[in-house]
């Protein structure tokens, strides 16, 4: 038994009821993949707006890099003072992404192999076996 069981096993779910109102294969799997997108946005916008103030903040960095180039220790410590002061984690855009990872492994696989994961009574799984 996977970690992922429960979340292929939730997905075949709400894959089987996406075909039960929309009896259309490729219609249920659009369905599911907008679904899970939208559970997705506030990381995917969580990530963006991380990126977009590492680049914006891009300057000052390198100026830190260039003022300290021989000196690694105080070049790292001042990067840490100067990310606590503008409020930015560097890491943000990285977090985020690793969150999603395990949600579109699970997604993959389950439209990989749907008669493994849907309801043994679902109208999906009846129509595709």
């Amino acid at each position: 038994m996977s970690f992922f069981n429960p979340i292929f096993e939730a997905m075949g779910t709400v894959l089987s009821w996406m075909y039960a109102i929309v009896p259309n294969y490729g219609v249920a799997i659009i369905m599911l993949t907008i679904l899970v997108r939208l559970v997705l946005y506030p990381l995917t916008a969580k990530q963006a707006r991380s990126m977009i103030a590492m680049q914006r903040v891009q300057p000052e960095i390198k100026k830190l890099q260039a003022k300290y180039k021989d000196d690694k220790q105080k070049l790292n410590e001042e990067m840490m003072k100067f990310y606590k002061e503008n409020k930015i984690n560097p890491f943000g855009g990285c977090l985020p992404l690793l969150a999603q990872m395990p949600i579109f492994i699970s997604l993959f696989r389950v439209l990989h192999d749907p008669q493994k994961y849907t309801p043994v009574n679902s109208a999906f799984h009846q129509n595709m076996c």
